[in-house]
């Protein structure tokens, strides 16, 4: 399956919005306290403290590495377990993983910088990040079993 040229617009945007904050992180890393938030609530408030080195070097790792595998995986189509092995089936597979990719990365982004910065995250994050990844599901569920 040949990639859509948008697949490389959003793998851009989303590498480019984790380097930022990864950059950022480093360059910042002295003037972060020692304790950091590590849990959220479900409103966005903190909840509880940790150390910065587990939290954000956890963030950040597991954030690249998230990224990384989906982009490596976007290449192998045929890996892919798609009980309707068609062309839409792939391309509504292939649009749903290009938006969670991208989704995903911003999400992280968000979370490391709150991190960072020791503030609460926005109300909005959570629902916003529910939507869209009920969304980018539906999508592919819907367009990948039409006829």
């Amino acid at each position: 399956m040949k990639r859509r040229v948008w697949y490389w617009i959003t793998d851009a945007l989303a590498a480019a919005a984790l380097l930022g904050a990864t950059i950022f992180v480093l360059v910042r890393w002295q003037s972060i306290p020692a304790q950091v938030p590590v849990h959220f609530g479900a409103g966005g408030e903190i909840t509880n403290y940790g150390s910065k080195a587990n939290s954000l070097g956890l963030l950040l790792v597991l954030s690249w590495v998230l990224f990384v595998s989906t982009l490596v995986l976007s290449f192998f189509p045929e890996s892919w377990n798609i009980p309707r092995r068609t062309p839409r089936a792939y391309r509504a597979a292939g649009d749903g993983m290009a938006v969670l990719r991208f989704v995903l990365a911003l999400f992280f982004v968000c979370l490391e910088l709150c991190t960072a910065l020791c503030r609460g995250l926005p109300v909005w994050l959570l629902p916003a990040l529910i939507a869209a990844v009920g969304g980018c599901i539906v999508y592919m569920l819907i367009q990948g079993f039409r006829r």
